[in-house]
């Protein structure tokens, strides 16, 4: 099985926080996940002007 890279969004400029992405929806709903809270955004356009990374993997 294929390890995929995950991506981080930083939603707010203001704070220095990065939100896990976990799932787009089929109706283009995009899940966010940061130490167990959940936001569900209502389109995945609202992430076109966000900064967004891959995650860095951590060291064993």
């Amino acid at each position: 099985m294929k390890a995929y890279p995950k991506y981080e969004v930083k939603l707010y400029e203001d704070k220095k926080e990065y939100w896990e992405i976990r799932k787009v929806t089929r109706e283009n709903r995009v899940i966010l996940n940061k130490n167990g809270d959940y936001i569900t955004l209502s389109n995945v356009k609202e992430l076109d002007n966000k900064i967004i990374r891959e995650k860095s993997k951590k060291k064993k």
